[in-house]
């Protein structure tokens, strides 16, 4: 990162969940100022989109993959915010979409840039694409005339990218799984998750002790 650095002129970097392995051999102990960001989103909207993106097989359920998938990153990252909670930030998907500025700044006074007014409008920066969401990445593409995946959603999209052009107050919703998840898909993460995902300030759905006992006699 040093030579990294010395290359790009650059002095922040950014990194998404790096393996432990790299991250002793080139973060831990280097001289480096190091911020972790916690970044969630609630479980019940990862289970929707497990739901959403593979079907549950016979060999494993949406709900196991998103106990195998998300676990063990909430598990990463609360072992950082433990062992250094005055250099952690806890940052919600929710409160990003709700109130991008706000959130947005909130970052940069943790990490230490400033953000321009206009941060928020991507449409109108150039963008080193890496890693991601693969809509977000191909719509991305297309806008700096790069060939991309042909995401099976990319009208969408472009369709609520036009949206904020027109009106960048819009606020995009991500409330499919509160209409799409059924009443047993939701008990059956609250029993395994719902305290877990209650941590990060989401509330839990409520249920009977005949819904619960009927669940674990199934």
């Amino acid at each position: 990162f040093r030579r990294l650095a010395e290359h790009t002129g650059k002095r922040t970097f950014i990194l998404n969940y790096p393996p432990r392995s790299f991250e002793e051999r080139e973060i831990s102990n280097k001289g480096f100022r190091i911020r972790h960001i916690k970044l969630v989103r609630d479980g019940r909207a990862n289970l929707y989109s497990k739901l959403r993106h593979k079907p549950p097989s016979s060999e494993e359920t949406a709900l196991e993959a998103v106990l195998r998938w998300q676990v063990p990153k909430w598990d990463q990252i609360d072992r950082k915010i433990l062992a250094s909670p005055e250099n952690s930030l806890l940052v919600r998907y929710e409160d990003l979409l709700r109130c991008p500025e706000k959130t947005l700044t909130k970052i940069g006074d943790f990490i230490g840039i400033t953000y321009p007014q206009n941060s928020v409008h991507f449409w109108e920066h150039e963008h080193h694409l890496t890693a991601g969401n693969t809509g977000v990445l191909d719509t991305l593409c297309k806008m700096q005339n790069v060939v991309g995946w042909g995401h099976h959603r990319s009208d969408a999209y472009n369709s609520f990218i036009e949206e904020l052009k027109g009106d960048p107050e819009t606020q995009f919703k991500d409330e499919e799984w509160r209409k799409n998840l059924t009443r047993i898909d939701l008990l059956a993460f609250d029993l395994f998750l719902g305290k877990r995902n209650s941590a990060h300030g989401y509330e839990r759905d409520g249920f009977s002790e005949e819904e619960c006992e009927a669940f674990w006699k199934r």
